[in-house]
């Protein structure tokens, strides 16, 4: 195996492995979501933001070694088919394996959207006002409704 191939199969190693630990994380997330657990989720977020840099961090690193190489024109499966019959089944191995972690992130973090909206829409609710913040977290314009905890009973 050519030395650009080593190095590639070493930087989607450790791509795989924190794209794993982010998708751990984001499980986690999803059981304090549920929870409301406010100290958990930000404790989650805390221990999670680390590991995507890294991630950033090694695809910068993937990128210039690419290009260091005059290989950032090939798709990761064709780099696989360059890098020899005895590695092309590591790496197709490797890159199933980040798409489906990716594609479980994806469906995790739609989740968690999900469940952080319905907490928000709750406590807006409680509070009286119609939507306290938009979608990009910019605050909106409240109404004076009372809520539930103002009525009466």
């Amino acid at each position: 195996m050519e030395n650009w191939a080593a190095e590639l199969l070493e930087i989607l190693q450790k791509e795989e492995a924190l794209l794993n630990s982010i998708l751990n994380k984001a499980v986690l997330k999803t059981d304090a979501l549920k929870t409301g657990n406010v100290n958990g989720i930000d404790a989650i977020v805390n221990h999670e933001q680390p590991l995507i840099l890294q991630v950033q961090a090694a695809e910068n690193k993937r990128l210039a070694l690419l290009k260091r190489y005059k290989l950032e024109k090939f798709s990761l499966s064709e780099l696989a088919a360059m890098a020899g019959e005895d590695y092309e089944g590591c790496f197709a191995q490797l890159l199933s394996s980040m798409n489906d972690i990716c594609e479980n992130l994806k469906k995790r973090n739609g989740l968690n959207s999900e469940l952080t909206k319905a907490r928000l829409e709750f406590y807006n609710f409680l509070k009286g006002s119609e939507t306290l913040y938009e979608n990009d977290g910019r605050k909106k314009q409240s109404s004076s409704k009372l809520g539930l905890m103002d009525k009466k009973m």
